[in-house]
């Protein structure tokens, strides 16, 4: 019985590890700006409005690279998860050769716990590119507010001149 656990605690240290592992490499959260006094004036809400566009375009940037490490991960945990099963197969068929089929038992032990990680890490990498993918819709919601306030506090030129700036990305 002691062995069952032990081997349900090794699992389950290789999958949290890995997961850990995925979720930090998959890059940092878009930062915000930091934001001084509330505007009060038509061109402080027209700055405000420009920091959350950057803001957008910070966090698009960081989905895109969440999303990307995540999909090279779970190519990777799905070549490694067939690679683990032939090698798995290849120990039962085999096991019987004397020499061969020991190393092939060792392989296949070996080629499953890193099958194992490497599902972790692509859980992980997973979970951070869900999280980029949130932090962008708060970013388009900062956004959006901040455009409104534009309306509601500038008025003719200052508002075209406003609306007329390019979108950073």
């Amino acid at each position: 019985m002691e062995w069952v656990l032990l081997g349900i605690a090794a699992t389950a240290a290789l999958i949290g590890s890995g997961f850990a592992l995925g979720y930090i490499i998959s890059g940092p959260a878009a930062t915000g700006t930091i934001s001084g006094e509330s505007p009060k004036t038509c061109d402080d809400f027209c700055k405000a409005w420009q920091a959350a566009r950057l803001d957008v375009c910070s966090a698009i940037m960081a989905l895109a690279n969440a999303q990307s490490i995540a999909d090279n991960l779970a190519k990777i945990a799905g070549a490694l998860a067939i690679a683990a099963v032939a090698a798995a197969a290849a120990a039962i068929a085999l096991g019987w050769v004397p020499f061969l089929g020991p190393t092939l038992v060792s392989a296949s032990i070996t080629a499953a716990t890193t099958a194992t990680v490497a599902a972790g890490l692509a859980a992980g990498a997973a979970f951070a590119a869900v999280a980029r993918g949130n932090e962008l819709t708060s970013a388009r919601t900062a956004e959006t507010a901040a455009k409104l306030n534009v309306f509601e506090n500038c008025k003719g030129d200052a508002l075209a001149n406003c609306l007329a700036m390019p979108a950073p990305c």
